[in-house]
């Protein structure tokens, strides 16, 4: 998709995408963690008094989500 849509889109300089990329697009993975693969993540079981943050959004229209 990236490919037939590119010559149509002039002012777009890069696609990002997680997991890999090709010679149309660049791994976001490789840009955060280098040529290495990212470390596993843990599990991390709260405290049931332990303090946490939720933000809400909507994005740029509409109601708070979770």
């Amino acid at each position: 998709m990236v490919r037939s849509l590119r010559p149509k889109l002039t002012g777009l300089e890069a696609v990002l995408v997680l997991g890999g990329g090709d010679a149309d697009t660049v791994s976001l993975d490789d840009l955060i963690y280098g040529p290495t693969a990212p470390p596993p993540l843990a599990p991390y079981r709260l405290a049931s008094d332990a303090v946490m943050r939720m933000a809400f959004t909507s994005g740029t229209t509409g109601n708070p989500r979770a």
